[in-house]
């Protein structure tokens, strides 16, 4: 459902989706980067690089390839060598 909600813009289902997949299960990396992209749709940054960051904490397997960004905190690339 979290790829559908945010596949269809519905930021805030895909949130609440993101978050339910990390309560559910706190080392399933793809629900942080999820939610790090839905954060990133709604123009909120900051909160997108902090959960990018807690997904490099959480990610005990190293799935998880470096993130970048540029110096004013903009996302551009976040993905996992984890298969769709």
């Amino acid at each position: 459902m979290l790829m559908i909600s945010t596949k269809l813009l519905a930021f805030p289902e895909a949130l609440k989706d993101a978050e339910a997949a990390i309560k559910i299960d706190p080392t399933f990396i793809k629900a942080y980067i999820r939610k790090a992209l839905v954060q990133q749709g709604m123009k909120d940054n900051t909160a997108a690089m902090e959960t990018l960051q807690k997904a490099t904490e959480a990610d005990v397997n190293k799935q998880v390839s470096p993130v970048c960004s540029r110096k004013d905190g903009i996302l551009i690339k976040a993905h996992s060598r984890i298969g769709e």
